[in-house]
Order: C-alpha cells, then sequence, then structure tokens
C-alpha cells in the first residue's frame, strides 16, 4: 500500500477516534476558547470521523496524544493561511500562467500527479513567498476537499534549476503540508534531476521516508527497465511489422514489376505490329505511287509519241500540201508556158503561114513537128526536175 492510502481492510479502530477527539478537545480548550481554529475545521473535528481516521492513520503506530498535537498543529496552520476562504480568484491570473505548479495526467494507479517546475521558482520577498505558498496549497486543499483521503503523487522537477531557484523554504513547506496539514494525501513524492547540494532526506521525519522517492533509485532503475524492455518489445514489434510491411512492399513492387513488364511486352507489341502496318502501308502506298508514276511516264511517252506522231503526220500534210501545191503551180506555170508557146507558135506560124504560105506543105509539117518536139522536151525537162526536188525534201525530212 502507498504511503497516504487508506487501508479499507484495517480501519482505525472507533475507541482510538473517540479518544483522539476527546483528548484534542479536552486538551486544546484554551485554544479554542481563544479562537485559534477556524470555526468551520472545528466543526469537522466534532463531526467527520472520517477526517480523524485520517490523521490517525497519517502516523503509524502514534498515540492519540501525537494524533491530537498533529491536529493543533494542522488547524493553526489552516486559520493562518485562511484555507477555508480560498478560492481559484484568490489568485492573480500571472501566477497561473506561470505554470511552476500544476497538475499533470495520473499515474499508473490513477492517482493525479501534481508537479513543481522548481527551475520556474525564484527567490523574492516574504510576500512573494508567501503567495506562492498559498498557491501550492491551495492545489492540494482543492483534491482534499472533492475526495478526502485520494492520494496524490507529488513530482519535484529539478531539471534545469540553480542555486538561485533552491528556495528552502519553500521545499520544506511543501514536505510539511503533507507531513503535517492534509494527513494520507501523498502516495508518493518524486525528485528529477536532483542536484548533488541538495539532499531532501534530511527535511523528513524518520516516520515520513519511505514516501519520498528519487528517480536514481532501484525501484525506478527496475521499472526503467521493465519501461525499456516493453519499449525494446514494441520496437521489435514495430520492426517485425515494418519488415513485414516492407516485404510485402517488395512482393508487391515485384508483382507490379511483372505486371508492368507485361504490360510493356503487350505495348511493345503493339508498337511492333504498328510499326509493321505502317511500313506495310507506306511501302504499299509508294509501291501504288511508283506504279502510278510508272503509268503516268509511259503514259506521258505515249502522249508525246502520238503527239510526235500527230506533228509528223501533220507535217507530212502539210509537205504533201506543200508538195501538190508547187506541182500543181509549176503544171499551170508550164502549162501556161506550154499555151504560151504553143499560142505563140500558132502565132507564129501564122504570120509564117502567111508569109510564107508558099512553102511546101511537108516543111510546113516538119516545122510543127520539131515545134512540138520541142515543147514536149521542155515539159518533160520541167517534170523531171520537180521530181528530182520532191526527192530531195522527202530526203531532207527523213534525215530530221
Amino acid at each position: 500500500m502507498a504511503a497516504g492510502e487508506i487501508d479499507d481492510d484495517e480501519p482505525a479502530a472507533p475507541d482510538q477516534v473517540s479518544s483522539v477527539k476527546q483528548i484534542f478537545l479536552d486538551k486544546y480548550r484554551e485554544n479554542i476558547e481563544k479562537g485559534l481554529y477556524d470555526d468551520r475545521d472545528l466543526e469537522k473535528i466534532r463531526t467527520d470521523d472520517f477526517l480523524l481516521e485520517l490523521y490517525c492513520k497519517h502516523i503509524p503506530k502514534a498515540k492519540p496524544d501525537e494524533v491530537a498535537s498533529l491536529i493543533n498543529d494542522s488547524l493553526k496552520w489552516r486559520l493562518e493561511y485562511q484555507m477555508n476562504d480560498m478560492s481559484d480568484e484568490s489568485f492573480e491570473e500571472k501566477i497561473w500562467e506561470q505554470g511552476a505548479i500544476f497538475y499533470h495526467n495520473t499515474d499508473k494507479d490513477g492517482h493525479k500527479v501534481l508537479i513543481i517546475r522548481v527551475k520556474l521558482h525564484r527567490k523574492g520577498d516574504s510576500q512573494y513567498l508567501h503567495t506562492v505558498k498559498r498557491f501550492f496549497a491551495w492545489h492540494i486543499e482543492k483534491v482534499f476537499r472533492e475526495k478526502p483521503g485520494e492520494p496524490i503523487v507529488m513530482l519535484f522537477d529539478m531539471y534545469g534549476a540553480g542555486l538561485g531557484n533552491l528556495d528552502m523554504d519553500f521545499i520544506k513547506f511543501c514536505i510539511n503540508c503533507f507531513k503535517y496539514n492534509y494527513p494520507c494525501i501523498l502516495a508518493l513524492m518524486l525528485v528529477y534531476e536532483m542536484p548533488w547540494i541538495f539532499n531532501g532526506k534530511s527535511l523528513l521525519f524518520p516516520f515520513f521516508l519511505f514516501s519520498l522517492s528519487f528517480l536514481f533509485s532501484l525501484s525506478l532503475f527496475l521499472f526503467f527497465l521493465f519501461s525499456l524492455f516493453l519499449f525494446s518489445l514494441f520496437l521489435f514489434s514495430l520492426f517485425l511489422f515494418s519488415l513485414f510491411l516492407f516485404s510485402l512492399f517488395l512482393f508487391s513492387l515485384f508483382l507490379f514489376s511483372l505486371f508492368s513488364l507485361f504490360l510493356f511486352s503487350l505495348f511493345s507489341l503493339f508498337l511492333f505490329s504498328l510499326f509493321l502496318f505502317l511500313f506495310s502501308s507506306l511501302s504499299f502506298f509508294f509501291s501504288l505511287l511508283s506504279l502510278s508514276f510508272s503509268f503516268l511516264f509511259l503514259f506521258s511517252l505515249f502522249s508525246l509519241f502520238l503527239f510526235s506522231l500527230f506533228l509528223f503526220s501533220l507535217f507530212s500534210l502539210f509537205l504533201s500540201l506543200f508538195s501538190l501545191l508547187f506541182f500543181l503551180s509549176l503544171s499551170f506555170l508550164s502549162f501556161s508556158l506550154f499555151l504560151s508557146l504553143f499560142f505563140l507558135s500558132l502565132f507564129s506560124l501564122s504570120l509564117f503561114s502567111l508569109s510564107l504560105f508558099s512553102l511546101s506543105l511537108f516543111s510546113l509539117s516538119l516545122f510543127s513537128l520539131s515545134l512540138f518536139s520541142l515543147s514536149f522536151l521542155s515539159l518533160s525537162f520541167l517534170s523531171l526536175s520537180f521530181l528530182s526536188l520532191s526527192f530531195l525534201s522527202l530526203s531532207f525530212l527523213s534525215l530530221s
């Protein structure tokens, strides 16, 4: 059982509670008459046997006189600090905002943890120290009012504290609050990072030493080892879980790689098929284009040949027409010449006939025959010349 907790299996004897109450009322009657106690606290002593039981259990195996003396000191202290008239509004806002004294969470047994951050405390004047003492006492008073006998854990956080923060008067006041004024409320007192120049054990009564633990003690070391074991177990479990997740990730990555490779293969096959299709299409297109150009070239050659043949035919026709015209012209000229010669001959013959009428018919016949022969030879010569010229023109065209 932690210090300050009420053992329901071993309650204080009713006779002991009654004895302590009677001894206190008789022994300190004069103080009651002088008004050294708050009437509200006296009423609790007279009527609240549970509070008296807490005082009896606060000092193990204590005599009734010792318990009555403890109650006397506690009631005087409560009147001095006016604990019954205290509330949250009794303190300025800045002392709350300082954060030097506060409750934070609970321990493994569900006890509230009251923390004092010593490095935020400063030695000051008596008025400031009195305010800080009342502020600390009010934190204990609130819990004691709500649930009398409900233990709390006290933690002195001395991390970063120096000589300027170690106020011995305030520390003694904190310890005395648990020793004299709030019975059975301290479950455990912890001192964190206590400087070597400060020895808290010398401040305590022998019966109170078991309530103080230092964070470097064996129990805390074992607790630290157990916590370290649990943390190591947690880290090992976390490592196994991380390893499982990593293995799952690798397996998923492997499956994803296979799937990606399969998709890449399909995509590559599709690209290759598309390339073959495009290549075949282009080959067919270029073949068709080449065939078209070949056909166009042949058609052009054929058209050129036909056009050349047409031109040659036209030229031949023109040449034939020209030759015909030339032949007709020559024929006409020859015929005209022949007619001219003929008429001239006739005229000459007539003249000669008129002049030489006396010639004989045989001479006239010979003369006419000679004249006709001469005309025929001339006409033959002209015809031969025309044929020679036509042959030379055809030869020239063939050579061209």
